[in-house]
């Protein structure tokens, strides 16, 4: 994987490559246009927030309990680190000014689970989404609504992480 200098250079230069006008998300896309995007990304972090069903976990680590939305270690127990690096991979259609589709991919390079005990290396396809945008706009005002479907990939134990990551590697 390149290292972080890399990254940013990687992503300036796609930057200043696909200069040109975009929509924000409320904003309907132009009619028959098509829009492609690829974006790379970087994540890397020792914490991570409770998860719902959390119900109070302790641990060395987590000194006081956990609950569902605190900020804890990836383990009370053993810490932990989670490192990512990711593609992710977009095209959008949209045959009428008020109706676009949308289709993105996210490609999940290297995902990896560190704590004392090892790590964890895992990589492909993440969740799959395809989503249709309504919307109009007028006299400066948007009005939207998307309607997504997304097709869950990855391991059991994976999948609730806050990335959708693919099969795991040893």
């Amino acid at each position: 994987m390149p290292g972080r200098y890399g990254a940013a250079a990687a992503t300036a230069i796609s930057v200043l490559l696909a200069a040109g006008l975009s929509n924000a998300g409320a904003w309907p896309e132009p009619a028959r246009s098509i829009r492609v995007a690829l974006g790379y990304s970087v994540l890397d972090t020792e914490q991570q927030f409770a998860p719902g069903d959390a119900g109070g976990l302790v641990g060395p680590l987590c000194p006081t309990p956990a609950h569902a939305g605190d900020r804890m270690p990836f383990s009370c127990a053993t810490g932990g680190r989670y490192t990512q690096h990711a593609l992710r991979a977009e095209l959008g259609v949209a045959p009428l000014g008020s109706l676009s589709f949308d289709l993105a991919v996210p490609i999940v390079l290297l995902a990896r689970f560190s704590d004392g005990r090892g790590a964890t290396d895992v990589g492909g396809l993440g969740d799959v989404r395809l989503g249709l945008h309504l919307g109009h706009e007028r006299d400066g005002w948007a009005i939207s609504g998307v309607l997504a479907i997304t097709a869950p990939t990855g391991p059991p134990g994976l999948r609730d992480r806050e990335v959708p990551l693919g099969g795991v590697r040893k």
